[in-house]
């Protein structure tokens, strides 16, 4: 299983994908606070998606549509399509 992004089709979108690198110690201290409830990110993400629809995540942000925020690709969700989330 797997993603292949070939790098020009990110540049012909105009679309930048950020990768971000944290120690252990930080990893574990935010890990901490979301799960204290001190820090709530739940309005950052619009959209959850299980890892067998990464693809679709994927493409979901890179279409740049209005209300699209943060895709949350999660091991555990039950496989389908994307799901809206903060519905309101």
């Amino acid at each position: 299983m797997g993603c292949h992004l070939k790098r020009h089709a990110l540049q012909n979108l105009n679309k930048n994908i950020s990768v971000t690198y944290t120690s252990v110690r930080n990893s574990i201290q935010a890990v901490r606070l979301l799960q204290s409830g001190k820090i709530d990110v739940s309005s950052l993400v619009s959209h959850e998606t299980p890892l067998s629809g990464f693809r679709q995540g994927i493409e979901l942000i890179a279409q740049g549509k209005e209300g699209v925020l943060k895709v949350l690709i999660r091991p555990d969700m039950e496989p389908g399509a994307p799901s809206r989330r903060n519905q309101s």
